[in-house]
Order: structure tokens, then C-alpha cells, then sequence
């Protein structure tokens, strides 16, 4: 729980920083600003489910791991849902109509291969948010089950599946790739507002 707790303020403290040189409106600051409340939002979750079931660093009942996992995963989806939702914001008038269009209607895959060829989202951004893409796909439409082996480090983060089996890895690991997910947002529009 610690480490989750440790992730979601991570989040929110980097979505804060890397926003205040922006406009309240401005798109850069609004996205970041979405995705650290989702870090917040999974922060009062484990908080309150916390508190509610007195629990600390004594061991946890498979259900209260089982609850965890599911805000872990929740937290990770989301933050991924609002970068691939907020990319054309991101981009305004930056890039081609095709690649503006690919922000706005996808798929994200396409969009993400555009925007490289482009130069608007790096080459190690890209790469990692395909893997990241492939996890939330693994677990919003199957189950949180592997369709592919895969090993991954990007800035000493290591992703590991197995193909066939639950994405679990490291305990808190969801947590981390959404933590992952708004460093790299935050990479992204560093790139665009070069």
C-alpha cells in the first residue's frame, strides 16, 4: 500500500510542478492537472480503504490485495485514457492535418507512429507508450491476462509480462506505469513547448 500511496503522490507532485508554468486553461497544464487527479482520486481510494480496514504493514487478506490491484489498474487505465484523449489539445496547431486528425479519432497506435515520424513525440516516449498501450489493452479487454511475453525498462522502470498469464509483476507495479505514464506526458509536452 505504501508503494501505491508513494506513486499517486508522486503523480500528483509531478503533474503540479511540471503545470505551473502554464495558464490555467492552457492545454499543457489542464492534462497534466486531469492526470494528477487521477492520481489523487487512487491516493483517497487506498486512503480510505485504509483507514475503513485499519490496516498497516501487517499482512494483507487476498481480498484487500484483490482491492488494491483493482485501484492499481483503474489508476493506470485512466491516466493512459486521459493522455490519449488530451494529445490533440497537446498538439493545437503542431503538426499535420493527418496527424492532427490521428489525435483526435485515432487509433493511438497510428497516431503514436505519425507523431514520431513527425518529431512530436520522441522515439523512447513512443516506444514505451506502445508497451504501456499493450498493457492497457491486456487489462481492459482481457482480463488483465498477457497476450504477449514482453520484457521493457524504460528509465530504470521494468515492465514484465508473460504471455497467458495475469499482469501482477512487482507488487504495485500498475502503480508505478501510472506514475510512468504522467513522466512521460510530461516529457511529451516539454518536447512540443521546445
Amino acid at each position: 500500500m505504501k508503494k501505491l500511496e508513494h506513486a499517486a503522490l508522486a503523480c500528483k507532485a509531478n503533474a503540479t510542478n511540471n503545470a505551473s508554468p502554464y495558464a490555467a486553461e492552457h492545454p499543457f497544464r489542464v492534462c497534466l492537472h486531469r492526470m494528477g487527479n487521477r492520481a489523487q482520486y487512487a491516493l483517497e481510494v487506498v486512503q480510505g480503504f485504509s483507514n475503513r480496514l485499519g490496516f498497516g504493514s501487517e499482512s494483507l487478506s487476498e481480498e484487500e490485495v484483490e482491492r488494491l490491484n483493482e485501484t492499481q489498474k483503474w489508476y493506470f487505465v485512466s491516466v493512459l485514457s486521459v493522455l490519449e484523449y488530451s494529445m490533440g489539445e497537446l498538439l493545437g496547431s503542431r503538426g499535420s492535418g493527418t496527424l492532427r486528425d490521428l489525435a483526435r479519432e485515432g487509433p493511438f497506435s497510428k497516431f503514436l507512429e505519425q507523431a514520431s515520424s513527425e518529431g512530436m513525440v520522441p522515439t523512447s516516449e513512443r516506444d514505451c507508450l506502445k508497451v504501456l498501450m499493450r498493457v492497457r489493452n491486456d487489462i481492459v479487454h482481457r482480463n488483465a491476462i498477457s497476450k504477449q511475453s514482453e520484457r521493457y525498462e524504460y528509465e530504470g522502470v521494468l515492465i514484465e509480462l508473460q504471455a497467458g498469464k495475469m499482469i501482477e509483476g512487482p507488487f504495485c507495479m500498475l502503480a508505478d506505469l501510472g506514475a510512468l505514464t504522467l513522466r512521460i506526458a510530461s516529457r511529451i509536452i516539454q518536447h512540443l513547448d521546445s
